[in-house]
């Protein structure tokens, strides 16, 4: 399920240049789900006017390319325990997303974030999936494929072109 204050943010960012980042570490199943989405969303770059970076585990080495994509909005996917069933997800402007952090990137998440915003002048949201292993391993679980699937969806008739 897609959430009504998830869908009214991405519907906010049409006409707007938006940069999306996704971290994770693809070896560490559900923890793959930021550059999972990259993917999945590059797929659909005719229909989707956005900059997409995967940024692996290393958001802090893409500070560049994000000043250079000049966005009016940057949104970071992660997973990250938020407290709630395999699968949901949160979207909020960074420092807002409450139930809990951001997996193993937090530290480095929240200085790029707060560089962005001071130097760009842009709000950065994070958008957070709850996983359901992080262990070694390929793949993300169903659930997180799942709902991966449903958000590409939506993100292409919502903000697409």
């Amino acid at each position: 399920m897609i959430t009504a204050d998830l869908l009214q943010i991405l519907a906010s960012f049409k006409g707007q240049r938006v940069t999306l980042i996704g971290v994770g570490n693809s070896f560490r199943r559900d923890d793959g789900f930021g550059p999972a989405l990259v993917r999945a969303l590059g797929r659909h770059q005719a229909d989707l006017d956005w900059i997409l970076i995967d940024a692996g585990t290393a958001p802090e080495n893409f500070t560049a390319t994000v000043r250079r994509s000049e966005p009016d909005v940057v949104v970071i996917a992660d997973c990250g325990d938020l407290g709630m069933q395999p699968g949901l997800m949160r979207i909020a402007k960074v420092g807002e997303l409450a139930g809990g952090g951001l997996s193993t990137h937090t530290p480095s998440l929240s200085l790029v974030a707060d560089i962005w915003q001071k130097e760009l002048g842009v709000t950065v949201y994070v958008l957070a999936i709850q996983p359901l292993e992080i262990a070694f391993g390929e793949g993300l679980s169903v659930a997180v494929r799942a709902r991966l699937q449903a958000l590409v969806e939506v993100v292409v008739e919502s903000a697409g072109r």
